[in-house]
């Protein structure tokens, strides 16, 4: 899956089990700053599901990820990581358009995120449409109704 932004694309391919530790890293990277413990690379990859990630390439080099999932009770954006040199272009909302369109193939009526409160994509969210529903010191918990009607 190719997504264009500003005068760039991405590609959008399907994780491996190589991606696994990448991905670890770069959220290391990106969340340090937010985050109140640690997280293990064992206790990281435990819940790295590879069919619900999506790596982001970028001139054939890895960029970035996605991470979104059904649950029980609806669908989940649980991490979407950019390498600096692409965030603040506008990639960020497409690929939140990405996503908002697969969930809503599979007949997803509501999207959930989780975000730290400090976060600064908490505004992205919000711009995009999600509603908090809770809030605390450390996080924040987002929904977004979807409207299937359309599929």
């Amino acid at each position: 899956m190719k997504i264009k932004f500003s005068d760039r694309e991405v590609q959008l391919e399907k994780a491996s089990a190589s991606d696994s530790y990448y991905c670890y890293q770069l959220s290391q990277r990106n969340m340090f700053k937010y985050k109140t413990g640690k997280r293990t690379y064992a206790q990281y990859k435990k819940e790295f599901v590879l069919s619900d990630v999506r790596i982001i390439y970028y001139n054939n080099r890895r960029f970035g990820y996605i991470d979104f999932q059904e649950k029980t009770d609806g669908w989940y954006l649980w991490d979407m990581q950019l390498s600096k040199i692409l965030q603040n272009r506008g990639l960020g909302t497409k690929l939140l358009e990405y996503v908002v369109e697969e969930v809503k193939k599979q007949k997803g009526s509501v999207l959930k995120l989780f975000v730290y409160t400090k976060n600064p994509a908490v505004v992205l969210y919000k711009k995009f449409g999600f509603k908090i529903i809770t809030k605390n010191s450390n996080s924040v918990r987002l929904h977004m109704q979807l409207d299937v009607q359309a599929f």
